[in-house]
């Protein structure tokens, strides 16, 4: 062949269709393509050179006519081709995509699909906050403009938000739904309130109101219990001191002692028996009748309610406020016992060391003064006196002082009723002392002896601070709410949101 009759225009092309097909068991997708554009273009640019006729193209261009009807016949093979593969990918149940493809394929074994269900969601409404109300000049309980509960209508519609790559999907509420705006966020309860029945003496903790730092460890303090005119004391050495800025408290933790294994309130228990509502509907009765009152089934309380035509808005109203305003008077009274002083006479010479003798005619040493007792110093005295060693300005009237005996679960503790500063001479010891009058029964002083007894007095008073819930996780067969919510029902669906406790 001589220059002329080559020109080098098909040069790399070749026949390269049909494409051989192969493919090996348990693909999730098989080839059926015979060609693509590629290989159907060369493939035709490959006949062009054999063709007599055409023997004068000796262009390839892509911008000349012929080379491009070519090209985009090839694109049009492809097109077909790559819908023949999808097609074929249908005809075996492990490679159809398509609803319809699977079915017929299931067909043929004379198996029906069941028909397709629509796809369930929980689906919460937020309402938004009523305005204000206008102010009441006549009627106390007129009708509120903007009503506390609205129905949402079966059908109501709710699209959702997609994420990327994805298209919103309707969706229709198939019941009735009562919606109101405190249910837009229930809160459960993360306190436990202090009550008469649940206080206790000997807690093995206790949280104090604001971050205290006059309270270390090792210091002494007293609780002091006033339930129904009756006083109970609960006395008990500080082991640590922990501030809380999140809450603004400082946690408190008692040694322990064989009796302090409980703390100073338990949580409500919701199977208690209620009693019977009566009367009207106002602060008081609610504070009487409601407050601190369980009702095993809140049913049972609407119900009362109902017969005696109490608005439930209004009830559930008072019920939170009273809840708000908390005790009228706490129970604890929280007292840091940070004044140590002994008794007068606890350092007098020891009575066998002194000399036998008469000091002047008539006169000798006192009577022996070991083993005497804080009765014994003043057996005649109506009330219960103490001597303490100096002077203690700060021990004042309405303080609190604790008797520790010689064994550190020997003590008393008792108010300071009067207060006296007096020089004493006795024992052969000469100095200015405080007297305390307590209220005491003066017999009980006969349990302390001079030598051994330490008077712990009262300096800084703490306020008790709500305690938390002894779970930290929200779980269980019940949820405690802060609020009372009369309006929830049996059978009434709630979605709990937060972060998941579980750790996997």
């Amino acid at each position: 062949m001589n220059g002329a009759e080559f020109c080098g225009c098909c040069e790399g092309t070749m026949q390269e269709t049909p494409a051989a097909i192969d493919n090996r068991p348990g693909l999730s997708q098989i080839e059926y393509r015979v060609g693509t554009w590629r290989q159907f273009k060369s493939s035709m640019l490959d006949e062009l050179s054999k063709v007599p006729e055409l023997a004068a193209l000796r262009t390839r261009s892509d911008d000349d006519f012929t080379i491009a009807l070519c090209d985009a016949f090839a694109i049009v093979c492809d097109i077909l081709t790559f819908y023949c593969e999808r097609s074929a990918n249908e005809h075996y149940l492990r490679t159809a995509t398509q609803l319809v493809s699977v079915a017929e394929l299931a067909a043929l074994i004379g198996y029906e699909p069941p028909p397709g269900v629509a796809a369930g969601a929980a689906l919460a409404f937020t309402l938004d906050a009523p305005p204000p109300a206008l102010p009441q000049k006549t009627q106390p309980l007129q009708p509120a403009l903007v009503p506390s509960q609205i129905s949402l209508p079966i059908g109501t519609k709710v699209q959702s938000v997609p994420g990327p790559g994805e298209r919103p999907v309707t969706f229709e509420t198939i019941a009735p739904i009562a919606a109101r705006y405190d249910w837009n966020a229930l809160s459960p309860q993360v306190y436990r309130p202090y009550t008469d029945d649940t206080a206790n003496a000997y807690p093995s903790h206790l949280r104090l109101s604001g971050l205290i730092g006059s309270l270390q460890s090792g210091e002494y303090v007293l609780i002091v219990i006033t339930i129904l005119g009756t006083t109970q004391y609960g006395f008990n050495r500080v082991s640590s001191v922990l501030q809380d800025v999140a809450t603004q408290t400082t946690l408190v933790s008692f040694d322990d002692v064989p009796w302090a294994t409980t703390n100073p309130a338990v949580e409500v228990d919701p199977s208690q028996q209620g009693a019977t509502l009566s009367g009207a509907l106002d602060q008081a009765t609610i504070q009487s009748s409601v407050i601190g009152v369980t009702w095993s089934d809140q049913a049972d309380f609407v119900a009362q309610a109902a017969k005696l035509q109490w608005d439930p808005d209004a009830t559930q109203a008072l019920i939170n406020a009273a809840h708000a305003q908390g005790p009228a008077t706490a129970p604890f009274a929280i007292f840091k016992l940070g004044v140590r002083a002994s008794i007068f006479g606890h350092n007098a010479p020891y009575y066998g060391t002194l000399p036998s003798y008469t000091l002047q005619p008539g006169q000798t040493f006192p009577a022996n003064w070991e083993n005497t007792t804080l009765y014994g110093l003043n057996p005649d005295s109506s009330s219960a006196n103490i001597f303490l060693d100096a002077t203690y300005p700060s021990l004042s009237v309405g303080a609190y002082v604790v008797l520790l005996g010689s064994v550190w679960w020997w003590w008393e503790a008792a108010p300071i009723t009067a207060t006296a500063t007096l020089t004493l001479a006795k024992f052969l010891l000469a100095s200015s002392v405080t007297e305390l009058t307590l209220d005491l029964p003066p017999a009980d002083l006969d349990f302390f002896e001079m030598r051994a007894t330490t008077v712990l007095g009262s300096s800084d008073q703490y306020v008790l601070a709500q305690e938390f819930l002894d779970q930290t996780t929200i779980g269980g067969s019940h949820i405690m709410l802060d609020s009372a919510q009369l309006a929830l029902k049996l059978g009434q669906e709630l979605i709990v949101t937060g972060i998941s406790a579980t750790k996997t």
